[in-house]
């Protein structure tokens, strides 16, 4: 909104094309307009958008708890602030490539840098019992919710891994494909991209309503697997190609007549 302060559109579109190296799309690629028209206001002075009131002192606040975070206790990393900050950035930078983080790796991850930065932790009695520090599993649940604000969350899209000049390739081939349609005189029209997706023959979902406390809830097409093959693309002037369905099949039935392929070629 410092970039842009008089437009909440211009804003919206550069959250949308911030991209990090790991991820596909931007973090803010689901923010709408009407999430930000209900985060801003308009100022009737300056004509700039300002934060809302609520939000503003909600912003303020949550400031003044990082701060105090930073600058009070680490727990008891308080006197090892070398390993305190290495395992903050390894979990970070797993995390941004989309490694998974379950209890496993993360234990490994803290234990291993305790034992190489800061093994004296290991022998230090901690709690009223007096027992040795362990990396438990309540011990980095803590740990992860506390300082990285991380909480237990089910996949929802494939990381992929992509190279340190990804965006530098992609600049390439748009390049390199205007400099070939320019000298061949390719129009917009012809200029086709497409990709493709499964779809399932006979959709299923995970979820349906049922009798509450039945141990066993059943659901046609759970176990079906069967799929087709859908493209989709379209061209560079905006247009968007009618939808393929590719499928196999034991009989002629599937395959066109003459009339149906010379139409088309038509």
């Amino acid at each position: 909104m410092r970039q842009h302060p008089k437009s909440l559109y211009d804003a919206l579109f550069s959250l949308q094309h911030i991209r990090k190296p790991g991820r596909i799309g931007s973090l803010f690629d689901k923010l709408t307009m009407n999430t930000m028209e209900g985060w801003f206001e308009r100022d009737v002075q300056s004509g700039h958008f300002k934060l809302r009131k609520k939000y503003e002192e909600g912003v303020v606040a949550q400031k003044a708890k990082v701060q105090k975070g930073k600058s009070g206790s680490r727990g008891i990393f308080k006197d090892h602030p070398q390993a305190f900050d290495m395992i903050l950035s390894t979990l970070k930078g797993m995390r941004d490539v989309g490694q998974p983080m379950d209890a496993n790796v993360a234990q490994t991850v803290i234990l291993g840098i305790v034992q190489a930065l800061a093994p004296e932790l290991l022998l230090k009695r901690t709690g009223r019992g007096g027992k040795l520090f362990q990396v438990s599993k309540r011990f980095f649940r803590k740990f992860l919710n506390r300082y990285l604000g991380w909480t237990w969350r089910r996949a929802t899209t494939a990381a992929s891994k992509l190279p340190e000049d990804w965006e530098q390739q992609g600049d390439e081939m748009a390049f390199r494909m205007a400099a070939l349609c320019k000298m061949e005189g390719i129009p917009p029209e012809l200029v086709c991209n497409s990709d493709q997706t499964a779809v399932h023959l006979r959709p299923s979902t995970e979820q349906t309503y049922e009798v509450k406390g039945l141990k066993e809830v059943k659901c046609l097409g759970k176990d079906d697997k069967r799929q087709i093959t859908a493209v989709v693309s379209s061209t560079a002037s905006g247009e968007l190609v009618p939808l393929q369905l590719v499928f196999q099949g034991k009989t002629e039935a599937e395959v066109p007549k003459d009339e149906d392929v010379k139409q088309v070629r038509i």
